[in-house]
């Protein structure tokens, strides 16, 4: 592990800490929070509710069984199921709708590679594909041609079809316990944050897997004090709540992508992260 190796002298690097902004950290307790959530903002009713609640549970049960790359696919048609009852909900903002679903999204954008399931070929349109475009434009054109070392067969973005199946079986697979790994053996800073309007990773999600951390300090986190973080005409933006080397911010009125849909509280969050004042 990589904090190993600097605490054995291997590796020379200050490593404060580690952000982790609406992450994929346990996808059951997400999947299963899908339902519960889009009922509470009213984009289901209780029909829908138990639509997506079923399907989520069979994504459970096929993780609890070891099945990986079947809970991948189930995940897929989860998704489905929400698209379905919802009209088309944004998986990254919930305030937003897509017209169109994931089947017919971004037809012409089509990369090189056959995929093996329409499962897993779905997932890639909708949570790769459907995104990439801004960012290929940037790695492909002024940071390409501001590095001038990049061959001009390789293009950036070329194999993530490739990478995104290879992939696959893993993308169900719990990372708690890597965050509680830093939480018991280092005393590095370990920072979540999420976004309010965050489907795909939706905040009560997340509280679910924090709140269930086995780390000495879970407990006195829970029953710390939230604080608010205001803009400066006192507008509230964020919430967070720290004990010890953990610290959770709750980030309103922004989905999947904090710094583009907040992006002055963002940049408020990131300076106390670490430890710049804000002027």
């Amino acid at each position: 592990m990589f904090t190993q190796a600097i605490q054995q002298k291997k590796i020379t690097c200050q490593l404060a800490g580690v952000a982790l902004g609406d992450s994929w950290v346990s996808p059951v307790d997400a999947v299963l929070s899908w339902g519960p959530y889009l009922h509470s903002v009213s984009l289901v009713d209780s029909i829908g509710l138990k639509k997506v609640n079923s399907k989520a549970q069979e994504v459970a049960n096929a993780v609890k069984a070891g099945k990986m790359g079947d809970a991948t696919k189930l995940w897929s048609e989860a998704e489905e199921v929400v698209e379905n009852v919802t009209n088309g909900v944004n998986f990254y903002n919930i305030l937003n709708h897509d017209k169109d679903d994931a089947r017919s999204n971004h037809i012409g954008h089509q990369r090189e590679h056959t995929f093996t399931s329409p499962q897993i070929e779905l997932l890639y349109k909708r949570h790769v594909e459907s995104v990439s475009s801004v960012l290929d434009k940037l790695m492909n054109g002024p940071i390409r041609d501001k590095l001038k070392v990049i061959p001009k067969n390789v293009t950036w973005g070329g194999q993530s079809a490739q990478v995104f199946e290879a992939l696959s079986d893993d993308f169900m697979t719990s990372a708690v316990q890597n965050v509680e790994v830093l939480l018991n053996t280092t005393s590095m800073a370990v920072v979540v944050y999420n976004g309010q309007l965050d489907l795909i990773v939706d905040t009560p999600g997340v509280e679910k897997w924090v709140e269930g951390m086995k780390w000495a300090g879970t407990s006195h986190w829970i029953s710390a004090a939230r604080k608010p973080i205001e803009s400066s005409a006192g507008v509230t933006e964020a919430f967070s709540k720290n004990f010890k080397n953990f610290t959770f911010y709750w980030i309103l009125k922004a989905g999947h992508m904090v710094p583009a849909d907040a992006g002055d509280i963002a940049m408020k969050v990131m300076k106390e992260i670490v430890g710049v004042k804000d002027h």
